[in-house]
């Protein structure tokens, strides 16, 4: 698993955000994501308005078994999916097949944290698994 931080530079006054952008790409164009399991419309809309993504992604799964035919994953026929990966590892996935779509949600690593920092607003940790830096600023 790649590692990647969100780091917060201070110039002028202003706090400017950088991301050390590095790919977690997982699997190929043909491959369902990892842990995907279905979610519903609400919760879709709900994360994609409250948090950005990091990358977003198009894949066309197909089949393991029989190359060509499209996947399936909890009953569901997948034509076309776009995934929005966030920076945590986790992911939301609209597909489509025919004229119905379908969303799903996952997430690479169950994460555990453990606290690098801490001050009075502030908070940093790293995950034991996988080594994601998580920090949270609650004075804004």
């Amino acid at each position: 698993m790649t590692r990647y931080k969100i780091e917060y530079i201070n110039s002028e006054d202003k706090i400017t955000r950088r991301v050390a952008k590095k790919s977690f790409k997982v699997g190929g164009y043909n491959d369902l994501p990892p842990k995907l399991k279905p979610s519903t419309e609400n919760h879709f809309v709900q994360m994609m308005l409250h948090n950005t993504p990091y990358e977003m992604e198009h894949r066309q799964p197909c089949h393991k078994d029989a190359p060509g035919q499209a996947a399936s994953a909890e009953g569901k026929q997948i034509g076309s999916m776009e995934i929005f990966w966030y920076h945590d590892g986790t992911y939301l996935a609209i597909s489509s097949w025919g004229e119905s779509a379908s969303y799903w949600e996952g997430k690479l690593c169950d994460h555990d944290y453990e606290t690098t920092t801490q001050k009075m607003c502030y908070w940093e940790g790293v995950c034991k698994k996988c080594g994601h830096e998580h920090m949270i600023d609650s004075s804004d």
